[in-house]
C-alpha cells in the first residue's frame, strides 16, 4: 500500500542550523548556551542524579587533586566499614588486642583493617573465630578489587591524550588579501606533538531582523586543516560578500 504524500504542516519550519541546541533553546536570546569553562549550560530534570551519573568517566576527566581525594576518601570508608564490622563481632573476634577501653580497641580494629585490605600482615593482631576469619577473606578480596580498579583507573587517566590549546585574548578585523578578515591565534601549550588538526568556527548572535532568539553561521576559514601543528596557528575568516560578518 503506498504511502500517502508528505504534507508539511503551515506552522512547521524548516530545520536550521542550530548546532543541536534545538529550536527552542534558539529562541532564548539572554540566556548562555556555553559556560565560560566550555561545558554546556544545561540543567536536567526528570531524572535522577545517580541514574544520570557517569562513574568512570567523572574519575577518568576529573582532576588529579578531585581523583585522589576520591580514593582516599574511599579508602578510609572501606577501612571503617570493616573496622565496625570487627568490633561488633566483640572482643574475642581478634587475638592480640591488649586495650582495654572501648575506643582503643576500635582503634585497634580499624588499624587491623587496614592492614588486611592492603595484605600487609604485621601479625601481631590475627583473626580468632570463624566469623572473623570470613569477615578476612571478605576484606582481602575488597582490598584486591579495589586496589586493581584504582590502579586501572589512574592508567586510564595517564594514557588518555589530553590536549590543551591557548587562544589570543582578543580576534581581530585585520586586511588580507586584498579585503578584510576575522583573525585570531591558538598554539599548542604543552610539549607533545599535534598531527592532523582541524579547526571549526562558529558565529552565534542575534537575529539580525530584531526578532527574538538566535541564528547560527559556521565561518569559512583561509585553512581548517593543517597537518602538523608545531608553532602558533593563526585561523583567518575572509569577510566576503558570502560571510555573515
Amino acid at each position: 500500500m503506498p504511502l500517502p504524500p508528505f504534507r508539511r504542516s503551515p506552522a512547521a519550519q524548516p530545520p536550521s542550523n542550530d548546532l543541536g541546541f534545538g529550536s527552542v533553546v534558539s529562541r532564548e536570546s539572554t540566556r548562555r548556551l556555553l559556560n565560560r569553562d566550555g561545558s554546556f549550560n544545561v540543567e536536567r530534570e526528570g531524572i535522577s542524579w545517580l541514574d544520570s551519573m557517569s562513574l568512570y568517566h567523572t574519575l577518568v576527566s576529573t582532576t588529579w587533586t578531585r581523583f585522589f581525594g576520591l580514593v582516599a576518601l574511599a579508602y578510609l570508608c572501606a577501612n571503617l566499614v570493616f573496622a565496625v564490622a570487627f568490633y561488633l563481632l566483640g572482643p574475642h573476634a581478634l587475638h592480640g588486642p591488649t586495650t582495654a577501653t572501648r575506643v582503643q580497641y576500635f582503634l585497634e580494629c580499624f588499624f587491623f583493617s587496614v592492614q588486611t585490605i592492603a595484605t600487609i600482615g604485621y601479625g601481631v593482631v590475627s583473626p580468632e573465630t570463624l566469623a572473623a576469619n570470613g569477615l578476612v577473606a571478605l576484606e582481602s578480596v575488597s582490598g584486591l578489587v579495589g586496589f586493581a580498579v584504582v590502579s586501572g583507573i589512574a592508567f586510564a587517566r595517564f594514557a588518555r591524550p589530553v590536549g590543551r590549546f591557548m587562544f589570543s585574548d582578543k580576534a581581530v578585523i585585520a586586511p588580507f588579501q586584498d579585503g578584510m578578515a576575522l583573525m585570531f591565534r591558538t598554539t599548542n601549550a604543552r610539549q607533545n606533538q599535534m598531527l592532523d588538526v582541524h579547526v571549526r568556527v562558529l558565529l552565534v548572535r542575534s537575529k539580525e531582523d530584531g526578532a527574538p532568539g538566535r541564528e547560527y553561521h559556521e565561518l569559512a576559514l583561509e585553512r581548517a586543516h593543517v597537518a602538523f601543528f608545531p608553532l602558533v596557528w593563526t585561523v583567518v575568516h575572509p569577510i566576503t560578500e558570502a560571510s555573515p560578518l
